[in-house]
């Protein structure tokens, strides 16, 4: 079990700069991507998609309430925050082959006028949850909408994910979207556990504001579909950079291959997945643990 902590593992304990490092000129202004970081993009997104859910004026709109409603969340909430960041400047791919562009989805709506509003509010108010000021968040909304329209509506789309190797890991696992709901799983379980949660190093990781739980999410899913041949690249920091502070212990480590190993038993992923899981990632060990 000692090889079976995944990369979430890693990512959960990740540092506050788990993200792309700038490598912009001094005098150079920094992108949107750059001044706010993954973990915030993910909580506003994430935020905002969860406030889109319950919105009883986008509850009205059949198509909007069918796709809120039919798209598992952790999927939804990987799919935009991807295509935010892209948006914004970051180094995340535009789209994923086989599926709709993120933008494509809210213009497929269709909606009024009064609907448009109550989606660009509910973004809004997301912004701010995660800690822009009105100002910020603003900007946001309105940035997102400008994207949207600019989505270039494509037939024959939906049809599900295309994968470049069918006998991939990540085609083999069901590509972007189990993996996103398994992620989801697993970092709630994770982030809840009482031996990781002993470890004052990353409790501050994970507490003083820089990293959000649904930054996490992304990051794992990103770097997890990356690593089985997924159309991903991970745009995070390098394991031994983001946890060389945070003295990860062996009794952690194996803490958290059980709770995977119960996570992954829970969605049914075969053996034989399981095991090359647990393969692909034991050379990460060296650079995660460093605490007795």
């Amino acid at each position: 079990m000692k090889t079976s902590l995944l990369i979430i593992t890693s990512a959960c304990f990740a540092s506050a700069n788990a993200q792309m490092v700038s490598d912009a000129p001094k005098g150079v202004p920094h992108s949107k991507y750059e001044q706010l970081g993954i973990h915030k993009i993910a909580q506003i997104v994430g935020t905002a998609v969860d406030i889109h859910a319950a919105d009883p004026v986008l509850a009205t709109n059949l198509a909007a309430h069918t796709a809120l409603g039919g798209t598992p969340k952790p999927a939804l909430k990987f799919f935009v925050t991807n295509w935010v960041a892209h948006n914004l400047g970051g180094p995340q791919r535009a789209g994923i082959p086989g599926m709709p562009d993120a933008g494509q989805i809210p213009k497929s709506w269709d909606l009024t006028k009064a609907q448009r509003i109550a989606f660009q509010d509910d973004i809004s108010q997301a912004a701010m949850k995660s800690g822009l000021d009105r100002m910020e968040s603003k900007w946001m909304a309105d940035a997102v909408w400008t994207w949207i329209e600019k989505s270039k509506m494509t037939k024959g789309m939906d049809s599900g994910e295309l994968f470049k190797d069918k006998n991939s890991l990540y085609a083999r696992l069901g590509g972007s979207v189990p993996l996103a709901v398994v992620v989801d799983e697993f970092v709630n379980q994770l982030t809840q556990d009482p031996t990781i949660g002993a470890n004052p190093h990353t409790v501050k990781a994970l507490s003083d504001g820089h990293i959000s739980t649904d930054g996490l999410k992304f990051l794992v899913t990103e770097q997890l579909a990356a690593a089985s041949g997924g159309p991903f690249k991970y745009t995070g920091r390098s394991m031994k950079n983001s946890h060389s502070h945070l003295l990860i212990s062996s009794k952690e480590w194996e803490a958290g291959g059980k709770i995977l190993k119960g996570v992954l038993d829970k969605f049914m992923v075969p053996a034989k997945e399981q095991g090359e899981i647990f393969t692909a990632i034991a050379s990460l060990e060296k650079d995660i643990v460093k605490g007795g």
